[in-house]
C-alpha cells in the first residue's frame, strides 16, 4: 500500500484499551487527513500564478485515487495469510495495493503460486520487478502499475488485501462480481463489514496480535 507525501513506513500498532483494530484505523485516518492537507498545501500555485485547471497533477491523481497510504505487511503476517488461504502452486494470486510487491513474491518463492501486484505508485513497481529479478521469480509474476477499480479480477484465484476498511467494502462488490466460484480473499486487520468470513486467523510479534479473514466466492 502506498503512503502519500512522504510519511515513515512504520506505525505503532500497539494494543491500547480501546482494542488494536480501533487503533490501527485511527491511526491510518490521522495519516490521511495529515497527508490530504498536505496534498492540499503542495498544489496551490505561488502568487501571481493561476492553477492550470486543465491538467491535473500526477500527484492529484494519485492523492484521489489512492485506496490507502504505504504500510508494509510483516513477513510473518504474509505467511500466516497464504497458509490460511490454502494457496498452492495452482493459485494466481493478485495483490491489490501490492507495494513492494512483498506477498506476491512470497506466493511464488515459497508457496509455488503465479501472481500479479498492482499498485498506482510507479516507484513500487519499479521496486518489486527488481526484486522478482533478483530471486528468479519473473516469470511467476508480474507488476502493473493500475488503478485497483479498473482492473479486471476474473483470473485470480486469492486475492490479497491490505487496506483501509472503506476501501475493503468499495471492492467487496466488484470481487463478489468477478471472482470465480471457489476463489478466496484474504485481509489482514480490516475485515469486510457485514461480510461473514469463511475462516479467521491469529497471528502475533513481540507487540501485536494480528487478525486474518478469508472469504470464499
Amino acid at each position: 500500500m502506498r503512503l502519500p507525501c512522504g510519511l515513515l513506513p512504520c506505525l505503532d500498532f500497539r494494543k491500547s484499551e480501546v482494542g488494536h483494530s480501533t487503533v490501527v484505523q485511527r491511526q491510518y485516518a490521522n495519516i490521511l487527513n495529515t497527508c490530504s492537507s498536505s496534498e492540499e498545501s503542495a498544489l496551490k500555485p505561488p502568487k501571481g500564478f493561476a492553477p492550470d485547471s486543465s491538467r491535473p497533477s500526477k500527484r492529484s491523481t494519485q492523492a484521489k485515487q489512492s485506496l490507502a497510504p504505504y504500510v508494509r505487511t510483516l513477513p510473518i503476517v504474509i505467511d500466516a495469510m497464504l497458509e490460511a488461504g490454502h494457496v498452492t502452486e495452482n493459485d494466481t494470486v493478485y495483490d491489490l495495493g501490492c507495494g513492494d510487491g512483498r506477498i506476491v513474491l512470497t506466493a511464488a518463492q515459497h508457496f509455488g503460486a503465479k501472481g500479479l501486484g498492482v499498485d498506482i505508485d510507479a516507484e513500487r513497481i519499479k521496486e518489486a520487478r527488481a526484486i522478482a529479478r533478483e530471486r528468479g521469480l519473473a516469470s511467476r509474476v508480474q507488476f502493473k502499475q493500475q488503478d485497483l477499480m479498473s482492473m479486471d479480477l476474473s483470473p485470480a484465484t486469492v486475492v490479497t488485501l491490505y487496506l483501509l476498511p472503506d476501501s475493503n467494502l468499495r471492492l467487496r462488490q466488484k470481487l463478489q462480481t468477478e471472482l470465480a466460484p471457489g476463489s478466496r480473499i484474504i485481509t489482514h486487520s480490516f475485515d469486510m463489514g457485514d461480510w461473514e468470513p469463511a475462516r479467521t486467523a491469529q497471528v502475533a510479534d513481540v507487540i501485536n496480535t494480528y487478525t486474518i479473514y478469508v472469504w470464499e466466492i
